[in-house]
């Protein structure tokens, strides 16, 4: 098998639900590195990662982005020999099992060489519902929104021959930005459709309204602002201007939501007009 190792960007992350993934990633005598986004509880992380001697740590004390933070993690990877990396959110639900069988079939998968990406089916915790992937076959993604950054297991060699991630994005379609370039670029994305990653997206609420159910992710104004922003840049660069104006009204109707079931409706209300101004300068 090549060589695989972790990526875990922190932000005042759950250490006992850190705790518990690195305790897995230990067993399977995996490195990891850690690059951290300022956290509060920084102090406490560092100090529980003294017990592991496969952990690597990194932080510059602010806010980054995970952009930033992903290409400090590649960098370190590339620089210890890592063919292979797998990005993990702080809060991805790990088991040993899950993390065995996913390394299988990496081993498989890694012989292709326009292989770039390696990812799993997801699982919404907050729902109980399966998100992405379908069946329990090998699975060609050709949609870069069709795969999430955490369960990522990305070739590092691609990751570098492709211009890394884009800094500028911060978050929020960083992932599906470097997936659009990867398949733009000619490489493969597959997904292992026999592997379920628990993963929770936002803080999801179901409203009943008579015969619908309407879907909240209650993502806070700071989330909103780059989620507005930089899907409009998104479609904008990559499918032309029709696209953009769907994406736009798909925006548009996702705020009226907002100011329906949410709550800090001013404020989300203000990120859409704002992410709506600024997503030019990324252009």
């Amino acid at each position: 098998m090549n060589k695989i190792g972790i990526s875990i960007v922190t932000y005042n992350p759950n250490l006992e639900k850190l705790n518990n993934a690195l305790n897995v990633y230990k067993k399977l005598n995996l490195s990891v590195n850690i690059y951290d986004n300022g956290s509060k509880n920084y102090t406490q992380l560092k100090k529980m990662s003294i017990k592991f001697s496969n952990i690597y740590i990194i932080t510059e004390n602010k806010n980054l982005g995970i952009a930033y933070a992903l290409n400090k993690n590649f960098a370190l990877s590339k620089k210890h020999g890592l063919k292979w990396v797998i990005t993990f959110d702080q809060d991805s639900v790990i088991t040993e099992e899950f993390l065995k069988k996913y390394l299988v079939d990496i081993s498989k998968l890694s012989t292709d060489s326009q292989i770039a990406i390696i990812c799993t089916k997801v699982l919404d915790k907050n729902t109980g519902k399966i998100i992405f992937g379908k069946g329990t076959h090998y699975e060609r993604i050709k949609d870069p929104q069709n795969i999430i950054t955490s369960g990522s297991c990305i070739r590092v060699s691609s990751w570098e021959n492709i211009d890394k991630f884009n800094d500028e994005l911060f978050i929020d379609f960083v992932d599906t930005d470097f997936q659009e370039r990867i398949l733009l670029n000619g490489f493969k994305i597959v997904r292992c459709n026999n592997i379920v990653l628990v993963h929770e997206i936002g803080k999801t609420t179901d409203k009943k309204i008579g015969p619908f159910i309407i879907h909240c992710s209650n993502h806070n104004s700071f989330r909103r602002y780059y989620m507005v922003r930089n899907r409009l840049f998104f479609y904008r660069k990559y499918y032309g201007y029709f696209p953009y104006i769907g994406a736009l009204i798909r925006l548009s109707l996702g705020t009226l939501k907002i100011v329906l079931f949410e709550k800090e409706k001013k404020l989300k209300v203000y990120a859409f007009l704002k992410g709506w101004r600024d997503y030019r300068k990324l252009m």
